[in-house]
């Protein structure tokens, strides 16, 4: 049994509704509040994502879904990270600060694990990830 299971995986997907009528800062502060996360300044920074922090999920564009999406993800730290097509709809710059993001995510998780499902594998492969059809 793992302790505190909620803690041990963390899930970036389109298949997680995340609240439309709220902001996308106001969904970052619930997770924060709900799970103890501290508030994710660099992966904000990093992705780009401040100037819409105050516009609501459902007007946000599909790339700025999906950054809200793996900031929700990354933010919590946990081992077992699954990324849902992390690359949809992402400029190259947020796809090349997310490969260097999960190049150190592991360091600090021995027994860790990034699984990720795209259809577009190429820039994960060309970093250093295995491929493996399912």
């Amino acid at each position: 049994v793992l302790p505190e299971p909620y803690k041990q995986v963390a899930i970036a997907s389109d298949r997680i509704a995340l609240p439309e009528f709220l902001t996308a800062q106001q969904i970052i502060k619930l997770t924060v509040s709900s799970l103890g996360c501290a508030w994710p300044t660099a992966l904000i920074s990093g992705f780009n994502f401040t100037a819409f922090l105050d516009t609501r999920f459902d007007a946000l564009s599909s790339g700025n879904q999906k950054k809200c999406q793996l900031i929700l993800a990354l933010m919590r730290g946990a081992p077992y990270l699954l990324l849902d097509e992390p690359s949809a709809a992402l400029d190259q710059a947020s796809i090349k600060y997310l490969l260097g993001l999960l190049d150190d995510y592991l360091a600090d998780k021995a027994h860790g694990q990034i699984i990720i499902t795209c259809h577009e594998p190429a820039p994960f492969i060309e970093h250093g990830f295995e491929c493996m059809a399912l």
